[in-house]
């Protein structure tokens, strides 16, 4: 069997290649369409032996995807976007598929992993069913301007008997903060949809995709609203219904709708009872609500239900780690550390590189009495051997301080990639804390060369040279970029012994430089240094330095000084994220409980 990859894209020079690299193996023709690229696409597309073709932009992702369509000439079609990546672990199940479709099998739906966020993260992965492999010469069409659909022609739909769903999965990278932001990516369908629902206003799908639109857009009351109106036409049959009961519980959770989450979880339990998901939310809703008992409940149905249907669109991990540290953190509030750490474990088993569990298992050892060395060890051992995860490892005990540790851990992490700038940097950190000043420049001047780390790598060379009484303190000054460069000027000015800078020194500080600054030297123990270098924050009015500074101050165990920056950041006008609204939670039942511990001595 024969094998074309078909794509449509269109200014995609960052992550063609990777898309094409990870089926380029498996095809015997690559066809890409290119829709009016500014930038290297068609270059890059054609160094990879991709066949290159022209199609004037028309408002249609169908009218496009046909025209790629018509240009394969192979037994089967592939479809991908250039955001998109073949799970390595997958290919000869792909190509199984191929090899052993019955005459009836003409398309199959593949599982595509779709990352939100900052970074592709499994913490932030909606699990959707997409069709990837289409026989050809079948007379299949896609039809919608956006968000198309494959039909057969004369027909509103595929045939169910004609499609197979399967667990191939794709990584999609499109819905990253990152991409989204550069392409503009929610203005544009939104436009496209509303042309859609112009034609057909009651269309029940295109509302839903609207309502994901705005839900992308952390806009919960457009969404639902959105949602409800597809909602009326409600239909179990139908693919995409189980996954809007999913989005219209996730915005009722934003709302904090109590009431409506319990109404649709019992509904989608209902009407769709393999699907995890609602048991899921179901036990999320009660342990906000501080049920306990009854979440523990559910957390524990949900690893008996086992992961959804292969043909479901989910929330990634509700059978299995997630559920698992649901758990975890359900008997640690509990005061349970032993199923704690047992629950750890079981997430750790299941998703190696969990961050939260391997955070929550270090501390729960170390509080156990592990040492250090004991903790790395076994913790080591739980990950999957790359260097992503020693580096993700070694900076949970550099955070805590436990710098020799952090030191071997990123060690580890640059034998297995000796080029990597992330391992480069930890290890120079690592060892100028330690006081390993040469090894430190030796790893720091490696990783300045990679832009994401040269302005820490710098800043560190620049302190590894004030260590050494000076020698090339200047030279490393200079280094910097302007925003480190004014902030560590400034802070010489201020540990030198005067108490007033310089009239406008201070107006030209970088809120995140400044951050950097104070962080090494707390990190360092230089605290006299620190103290001077306080009056850095003096005229900084930024809420997120704010909320950088309280983050930093809870890490370091200075509890009441991260309260005060947290309440300053509110004011500013700043939003608390997740993490800091546990740290004022843990920070205000710590003064609580100092507070109880001083009136019982008082009488």
């Amino acid at each position: 069997m024969s094998l074309s990859l078909c794509m449509i894209v269109k200014n995609e020079e960052d992550t063609i290649a990777r898309s094409i690299a990870s089926v380029k193996d498996l095809t015997d023709e690559i066809v890409v369409v290119d829709t009016g690229s500014a930038d290297k696409t068609v270059e890059a597309a054609e160094s990879l032996g991709a066949r290159v073709y022209y199609y004037k932009w028309d408002d249609s992702f169908a009218n496009a995807r046909n025209f790629a369509l018509s240009k394969a000439a192979m037994d089967w079609i592939l479809v991908m976007d250039a955001d998109d990546e073949l799970e390595r672990e997958d290919k000869e199940k792909l190509l199984k598929l191929m090899k052993t479709a019955g005459e009836n099998i003409l398309v199959y739906c593949c599982r595509t992993l779709c990352y939100t966020g900052e970074s592709p993260d499994w913490n932030n992965v909606l699990i959707n069913m997409n069709v990837r492999l289409i026989r050809n010469r079948i007379g299949c069409r896609y039809r919608g301007r956006v968000h198309e659909q494959l039909v057969f022609p004369g027909e509103e739909g595929l045939k169910a008997e004609c499609f197979l769903a399967t667990d191939v999965r794709f990584h999609h990278y499109g819905y990253l903060n990152s991409y989204i932001q550069a392409k503009d990516k929610h203005a544009r369908n939104i436009r496209l949809i509303r042309k859609e629902l112009e034609d057909t206003p009651e269309n029940p799908f295109m509302l839903f995709n609207l309502g994901n639109e705005y839900c992308a857009l952390q806009d919960p009351e457009r969404a639902l609203a959105c949602y409800e109106e597809s909602y009326r036409k409600f239909d179990a049959r139908e693919s995409f219904y189980a996954f809007l009961l999913i989005r219209m519980i996730l915005c009722h959770e934003a709302l904090g709708n109590d009431d409506e989450i319990f109404r649709l979880a019992r509904q989608g339990l209902r009407c769709y009872p393999g699907h995890t998901d609602f048991e899921f939310l179901r036990g999320r809703l009660r342990s906000r609500r501080g049920e306990l008992k009854s979440a523990i409940g559910s957390y524990r149905k949900c690893i008996r239900m086992g992961p959804p249907p292969v043909n479901a669109s989910s929330i990634a991990g509700v059978a299995t780690f997630r559920a698992q540290f649901a758990l975890a953190s359900l008997y640690l509030k509990l005061g349970n550390r032993k199923k704690a750490l047992f629950h750890c474990q079981k997430t750790l088993k299941l998703h190696g590189g969990h961050r939260a569990a391997l955070a929550m298992s270090l501390d729960l050892l170390l509080e156990e009495g592990k040492d250090a060395d004991a903790a790395a060890r076994r913790l080591a051992g739980r990950l999957n051997g790359s260097a992503e995860a020693f580096l993700l490892l070694s900076d949970l005990f550099y955070d805590r301080g436990k710098y020799k540790q952090a030191q071997r851990l990123s060690g580890r992490a640059l034998k297995l990639d000796p080029m990597s700038p992330r391992a480069l940097f930890s290890l120079g950190a690592a060892s100028f804390f330690l006081g390993e000043l040469p090894k430190a420049r030796r790893s720091l001047k490696k990783a300045r060369l990679c832009e994401e780390y040269a302005s820490r790598a710098n800043l560190l060379l620049f302190f590894c040279a004030r260590e050494r009484r000076r020698a090339g303190e200047n030279r490393e000054l200079e280094a910097l970029d302007p925003a480190h460069r004014a902030a560590a000027e400034t802070f010489r000015v201020l540990v030198s012994g005067k108490n007033d800078l310089p009239q406008g020194m201070d107006a030209k500080l970088d809120a995140e430089a400044v951050t950097h600054v104070l962080e090494l030297l707390l990190k360092a123990g230089r605290l006299e240094e620190f103290r001077a270098a306080l009056a850095l924050t003096r005229d900084l009015e930024d809420k997120d330095a704010a909320l950088r500074l309280g983050k930093l101050y809870f890490r370091s165990g200075y509890r009441r000084l991260a309260w005060h920056e947290f309440v300053r950041s509110l004011a500013l006008g700043g939003m608390a994220d997740e993490a800091a609204l546990d740290m004022m939670k843990e920070i205000r039942s710590s003064i609580q409980a100092e507070e109880r511990e001083e009136a019982m001595q008082t009488s």
